[in-house]
């Protein structure tokens, strides 16, 4: 129940002038004429005006109370943003090797006129190459793979290590020309294809914590013994191969797209190691000569632990690779960075409306020449002035100023709540970001180009329209943000708070999840935790997997659910994430079709019903299969009798893995195997058809 807020502004002009009019005779006997054009009255009906005034003002609640509201509810709101846009460069020859570093600017339209052009620059630094990449493979266990033509061609993407991916798979690209030639630093730009995919998930402003559970090693040819009569002779020796140097991965061992840098000397400690040697050679059988480097799943070595003694068990190998979705990618490019709509601008002088320095007035405002302005450093008379959100705490002597982004402002204290200026101050920004707001949402037919004329030569090409850019939130928005935050589960207290914050860990790709006690029992919906077992509350997740493929979290996987977990649970509770207990079911039956229908095709639609039926993520009703839930044979002959085109089913079988225990908490049944037999129909008078 909510507070009855009371109405201040419950009185009119006329009542408050009639109340002081009837008040008179208590105060004066002298006071005999009450009329209108009575001198006093006049008086008494200006104070009526000038209180009906203020009580109007103390009953509205205007934005800077709302928003001072959702500061004391740490919800602030969310400034401009700039539009990002991924770009891709052809480097003339000459300049091949130079490195675009971070903050560089450009500026990009619609036109050619520099006035109606918006200010970029990029985010990330790129190494310009002459080199192109012209051969795609990949090698797994299902065999070899040439995605030269999906990496090359828009609307197509791969899978770099197949649909199962494991430890060995190897992702092997082909340049056509040295990539070290000019430079001593590659950079990868990794497209990850998301079309199909869930978005990962979020709770609040939480930052991202998981770290994958197997690494990525990117890798050279070399011959150590100078043996090799041709280039990469013993290209299929993993000896052979040595570790580039990573100096950054921003593709989270490709849970993600971004860039890798590679260096080119190895990833050793010692000063003498393998560095890259421009050879082109063939490999893979193929006839084309490249330039090859490789990228190889490899397992995560674990942290170093005590010494075992002789008689207890040693401790386990790393666990195999495994991707919850495994690796898809439209693209590897080289030449390829990131931009976004800001600029940076120094020693820029800020004026009043009256006039360009300040005077002894108190809340004082000066205007930026651009906006919006994602930050800046003020000065005050060559004086270094702190921002502050506002000036709630402020004291009369504190440098504090406020700054607006959206409007580009800069404003000073009353004196009582921060420091008023000195007179005659000029007010400069000696550093200022200035940029973001729908202004630079450009479509992908937008002309770009470096400002710096020692790259003017550089063509620019957008990969996609330039998108993200919104203006600030409003009051309203914020309040609507800040009302949906508080309804938000960052306390674990009963079943379904664990369940959301499980299914929410930032950066994950959920599926479901449940909640088991100790006991594998399902735990009552009030409570955290169940009757039975030692109080242990189980979390059993089930990542987002393919269709076809067995959703199994890896380890890295449960350790960032069980962080999250424990963050937000209660002190009195032991909570864990677990995996689901799998259980493989094989399915047979024997069918009739109706008359008219194909055998195979109806064949292969009734074992997709029932493999639907089945599946973890998507089975059952359409939320995936109950977990602890057997399956029984009446749903199947449901499920196969309501197949377009099955007539009868005759027989429905189903067993289980040995030992499989379908009632367990944690388990899912899995379809290991699904055989639809179509029997001939009986025909009339005993005879078959």
């Amino acid at each position: 129940m909510g507070l009855e807020l009371p109405d201040l502004d419950d009185r009119e002009f006329e009542a408050l002038v009639e109340d002081a009019r009837k008040r008179i005779p208590v105060h004066s006997d002298e006071w005999t004429d009450h009329n209108v054009h009575d001198p006093g009255i006049t008086i008494l009906e200006l104070l009526a005006w000038v209180a009906e005034t203020d009580s109007y003002r103390l009953d509205r609640i205007t934005d800077a109370h709302v928003e001072q509201y959702l500061r004391l509810v740490g919800i602030r709101r969310t400034p401009p943003q700039p539009a990002t846009v991924r770009l891709e460069l052809d480097p003339p020859p000459t300049v091949s090797g130079e490195r675009i570093e971070a903050g560089t600017p450009l500026r990009a339209g619609v036109t050619r006129e520099p006035s109606e052009q918006e200010p970029f620059r990029t985010t990330a630094g790129v190494t310009l190459t002459r080199a192109d990449i012209e051969t795609v493979v990949s090698q797994h266990r299902d065999g070899r793979t040439d995605n030269t033509d999906a990496n090359d061609t828009e609307g197509m993407f791969y899978l770099p290590f197949g649909d199962d991916p494991t430890a060995g798979d190897a992702l092997y690209l082909g340049f056509d020309t040295d990539p070290f030639a000019d430079a001593d630093r590659l950079d990868l730009a990794v497209d990850f294809h998301e079309a199909n995919l869930p978005a990962p998930a979020t709770h609040g402003d939480e930052p991202v914590e998981f770290v994958p559970s197997h690494r990525v090693a990117w890798e050279f040819y070399t011959d150590p013994d100078g043996t090799d009569d041709r280039p990469y002779e013993q290209w299929y020796d993993d000896d052979r191969w040595a570790e580039f140097t990573v100096r950054r991965d921003g593709t989270s061992a490709f849970y993600e797209g971004g860039t890798v840098s590679l260096l080119a000397q190895a990833d050793v400690a010692a000063d003498d190691g393998p560095t890259w040697t421009a050879r082109a050679g063939s490999i893979l059988g193929l006839e084309r000569e490249s330039f090859w480097l490789r990228c190889r799943l490899a397992r995560r070595e674990p942290e170093p632990e005590p010494p075992v003694p002789a008689c207890e068990e040693s401790p386990s190998s790393p666990p195999t690779p495994r991707y919850e979705v495994p690796p898809q990618f439209d693209a590897v490019r080289v030449n390829v960075f990131e931009a976004e709509h800001c600029a940076t601008v120094s020693g820029e002088a800020l004026e009043r409306r009256e006039g360009e320095r300040t005077t002894a007035r108190p809340d004082q405002t000066f205007f930026f020449p651009h906006n919006p302005v994602q930050s800046a450093t003020v000065t005050v008379g060559g004086t270094e002035w702190v921002a502050v959100p506002d000036f709630a705490g402020s004291g009369p002597d504190d440098r504090h100023y406020v700054l607006d982004r959206a409007d580009g402002t800069v404003r000073f204290g009353d004196g009582v709540q921060g420091r008023v200026p000195a007179a005659d101050q000029a007010v400069v920004a000696t550093s200022s970001v200035y940029g973001g707001g729908p202004d630079g949402n450009l479509p992908a037919t937008a002309r770009w180009r470096f400002t710096d004329d020692a790259l003017s030569s550089v063509e620019v090409t957008p990969l996609e329209p330039a998108t993200g850019g919104t203006a600030a939130e409003s009051v309203e928005e914020a309040l609507v943000r800040a009302k949906s935050d508080r309804s938000t589960p960052y306390r674990a207290v009963t079943r379904d708070d664990y369940r959301y914050l499980a299914t929410h860990t930032p950066g994950l790709r959920f599926g479901r999840a449940a909640v088991v006690d100790s006991a594998g029992a399902g735990v009552d919906e009030a409570t955290s935790r169940g009757d039975d077992g030692d109080g242990t509350v189980r979390v059993v997740v089930v990542p987002f997997s393919p269709p076809d493929t067995r959703p199994v979290p890896s380890e890295g996987f449960l350790d960032a659910v069980d962080c999250h977990l424990q963050r937000h649970a209660l002190l009195s509770d032991d909570v864990t994430a677990v995996a689901p207990t799998y259980v493989g079911v094989d399915v047979g039956a024997e069918v009739r079709i109706a008359p008219g229908y194909d055998r195979r095709d109806r064949q292969v639609a009734a074992e997709s019903a029932v493999e639907a039926f089945l599946d973890p993520l998507r089975g059952f009703e359409g939320d995936g299969w109950p977990f602890g839930r057997g399956v029984y044979l009446s749903e199947l002959y449901q499920v196969l009798e309501t197949t377009d085109g099955v007539d009868t089913v005759v027989d429905v079988s189903v067993t289980t893995d040995q030992g499989g225990d379908l009632e367990d908490g944690t388990a899912l049944p899995y379809p290991e195997s699904v055989t639809v037999v179509v029997l001939d129909r009986p025909g009339q008078c005993g005879r078959e058809s």
